[in-house]
C-alpha cells in the first residue's frame, strides 16, 4: 500500500484541539481554515433530530489532513440511540457514517465531495466484558468505540490477549475491523499456534456481532445478530466501504504472550533486501516469524525489528511495561515536503543513536508493550477461519488477507507502506508509477496484488482512490473470494443507502463490475447457533 502522511499536530482530543505550532512549514493552502460545507438542507432536517441525543457541528480532519470539513456529528450512548439516528436519517433522506478516531488516509467515512453526511461517533460505545478466560475457549464482548490499547490492557488483566496487534494503539476497534487491521507474524518451523490466536487479520477473530440492518417486515432499520458461521457475516466482518454499522461484537482471545523485540541497524540495505546472502529478510523471517523493516530514503542502513516469542525475559533485554517505546520514531512533526531527502538520512541516524541512548535495542514485554509503533513493512499469515475455533466459520470477504481459493499454496501476505509528506512535488506521479509497477510485476501466477484499504491506492497523477482502471478491475486483479456474494448482502441489509455516500460510491465501482478487460499491460487476469450475550452488556 502507498500512503502519505502529514505532520500530526492537529490532534483530536474529545472536543478540544491542539493547534499546529509548526504551521510555517506548510504551504498556505494547508494552513487555511476549511470552507464550511453547504448545510441549508441539513439545518432544516436537523430540526426534527431526536433532542435526547447529543449532536453538534465539528471540524472533521482525517489523519493525512486531505479531508478537512465542517460536519454534523451525533454521539449515541446506546444501540437504541444508534437505531433512532439511522431510522431518522432514512425518513428525512440523509446519510450516516460511523466515525472513530480518524486514523486513516482513505476517505471511508467522509469524502471531500460529501455535503449531506452526518457522522455517528462511537465515542461513548466503549463497553467491554471478558466472557471466558478458559484456555481454548476464551472470548470477550466489546463495543466498537474502544481504543485498541485499552482493549489490550483490559485483556491483560485476565492474562489474555489477541495476537493481531496493529502498530497504533489509538485507533478504535471498529476502525481496525473495517480495514482488516493486521500485525506481523508467520509460523516458523515447529511453532504451534496457541488456541485463540491467528496469523491473519483482526477480523479473523470475530465470533459474532450485532449489526444495524433493514428489516422488510418491520419496514425499519433494526439490529440483527450474526454468528461467524452465518454466510452473511462474511460481508460485514471486514467492512471496508462503511456500508453497515456494528454495535457490538464477540471476539476470540488467546493466552497472554511475551515477546523480545530486537532492533538491528547494522545490516546494509543491499544485503538485507538481497536474494541469497545470509542476512536477508527471508532468512531472518524463517528464524523469527515476526519482523518489520523500515528503510529511510537516502539512508544506507534500514531499521530492522524482529520479535521472538518467549515467556522468559532474556538477560540482555530490558523489560517494558507500557507501549510506544520509540518516541523518536514519530518525527514526522519536523518534516515538510521541502526536506524529504535530508529528512531520510537525518531520521535514520537519530533512530540509530536513540535506540542506544534510550536502551530500546532489546526490549521484552507483552504484545501491547512491544508492537505499538509505526509500520513500514510487515509479513503476516492469511485469514484462515479455523483459527477462530468455530465450526463452519466464514472468511472475511473484503479482507486484504482473504485466501485465494484457487491457490491454497499462497500462504503469506506482505504489506508495503511507502510514506512521504503530502505536498512533496511529484508525489502522485510517483505513487501511480509505483502502483503500476506492483501490478505489472507481482500480479502473476505466483502472487497477487491488493490494496491495504486504509492507505493510499488507485492513484492518478492528481489524486488517490480515483484511478478508474484500478477501481473497475481491482476485484479481479486481487483474486478476492466471495466478493460478489458479499456485496449483495450489503445491498440487501441497506437497500435505502442510508450508509452510502461518495466514499462508498468509490467502492461501488469495484463492486458493480463483474468483468475485467485487460487494460493494464502484462497482467494475468483470474478468471444457526447464536452467541449468548445480553444486549444490556
Amino acid at each position: 500500500s502507498a500512503g502519505h502522511t502529514q505532520p500530526d499536530f492537529f490532534i483530536f482530543r474529545g472536543e478540544n484541539y491542539e493547534e499546529d505550532p509548526f504551521s510555517f512549514l506548510r504551504p498556505s493552502s494547508q494552513n487555511a481554515e476549511p470552507n464550511p460545507m453547504p448545510f441549508p438542507i441539513l439545518l432544516t432536517v436537523l430540526s426534527t433530530f431526536p433532542s435526547s441525543i447529543e449532536h453538534k457541528k465539528i471540524r472533521y480532519r482525517n489523519w493525512s489532513r486531505e479531508i478537512d470539513a465542517i460536519l454534523w456529528c451525533t454521539y449515541p450512548g446506546s444501540v437504541f440511540q444508534v437505531l433512532e439516528i439511522v431510522n431518522w436519517a432514512r425518513n428525512v433522506g440523509v446519510r450516516v457514517h460511523a466515525s472513530g478516531h480518524r486514523r486513516s488516509w482513505v476517505p471511508l467515512a467522509v469524502h471531500k465531495n460529501d455535503t449531506d453526511v452526518i457522522l455517528i461517533s462511537t465515542q461513548y460505545l466503549t463497553s467491554m466484558k471478558v466472557i471466558s478466560n478458559t484456555t481454548g475457549d476464551s472470548s470477550f464482548w466489546v463495543e466498537p468505540g474502544i481504543f485498541m490499547e485499552d482493549l489490550l490492557k483490559r485483556l491483560e488483566e485476565d492474562s489474555l490477549t489477541v495476537s493481531v496487534i496493529p502498530s497504533i494503539g489509538r485507533i478504535t476497534l471498529g476502525g481496525a475491523l473495517a480495514i482488516s487491521a493486521h500485525s506481523t507474524g508467520v509460523p516458523i518451523t515447529g511453532e504451534i499456534l496457541q488456541p485463540g490466536h491467528t496469523y491473519g487479520s483482526l477480523s479473523n477473530l470475530i465470533i459474532g456481532f450485532t449489526a444495524v440492518v433493514y428489516d422488510q417486515d418491520l419496514d425499519m432499520y433494526t439490529v440483527k445478530r450474526l454468528h461467524r458461521s452465518d454466510p452473511d457475516s462474511s460481508a460485514i466482518i471486514t467492512n471496508r466501504s462503511g456500508r453497515s454499522f456494528i454495535t457490538n461484537l464477540t471476539l476470540r482471545a488467546g493466552p497472554l504472550q511475551w515477546y523480545e523485540c530486537l532492533s538491528i541497524t547494522n545490516i546494509p540495505a543491499h544485503e538485507l533486501f538481497a536474494l541469497s546472502v545470509p542476512k536477508t529478510l527471508t532468512g531472518i523471517l524463517e528464524g523469527t516469524g515476526r519482523l518489520e523493516a523500515i528503510w529511510f530514503v537516502h539512508s544506507q542502513y534500514p531499521w530492522l525489528k524482529i520479535w521472538n516469542l518467549t515467556d522468559m525475559k532474556p538477560r540482555s533485554s530490558r523489560e517494558v511495561t507500557s507501549p510506544n517505546n520509540y518516541p523518536f520514531a514519530n518525527m514526522t512533526k519536523l518534516q515538510s515536503s521541502a526536506w524529504t531527502k535530508m529528512y531520510g538520512r537525518f531520521r535514520a541516524e537519530i533512530i540509530n543513536r536513540s535506540l542506544t541512548v534510550e536502551r530500546t535495542k532489546d526490549i521484552w514485554g507483552t504484545g501491547r508493550n512491544t508492537f505499538l509503533l509505526e509500520v513500514e513493512v510487515r509479513v503476516t499469515g492469511l485469514d484462515h477461519p479455523e483459527h477462530v475455533l468455530i465450526k463452519n466459520s466464514t472468511t472475511p470477504a473484503f479482507s486484504s488477507l482473504n485466501p485465494v481459493r484457487e491457490r491454497p499454496d499462497w500462504d503469506v501476505g506482505i504489506f508495503f507502506s511507502v510514506l512521504t509528506t503530502h505536498g512533496t512535488p511529484g508525489m502522485y506521479d510517483f505513487y501511480r508509477e509505483l502502483e503500476e509497477f506492483y501490478f505489472r510485476n507481482f500480479n502473476s501466477n505466483w502472487s497477487t496484488v491488493r490494496p491495504e484499504w486504509c492507505k493510499g491506492w488507485g492513484y492518478t497523477n492528481n489524486d488517490g482512490w480515483s484511478n478508474e482502471t484500478i477501481l473497475k478491475n481491482l476485484k479481479t486483479l486481487g483474486k478476492f473470494s466471495g466478493w460478489d456474494e458479499a456485496f449483495k448482502v450489503l445491498q440487501s441489509y441497506d437497500p435505502f443507502g442510508v450508509f452510502s455516500g461518495s466514499s462508498t460510491n468509490m467502492f461501488l465501482k469495484l463492486d458493480n463490475n463483474t468483468s475485467a478487460p485487460q487494460i493494464l499491460p502484462n497482467l494475468e487476469w483470474a478468471t444457526d447457533t447464536m452467541f449468548k450475550v445480553s444486549e444490556t452488556q
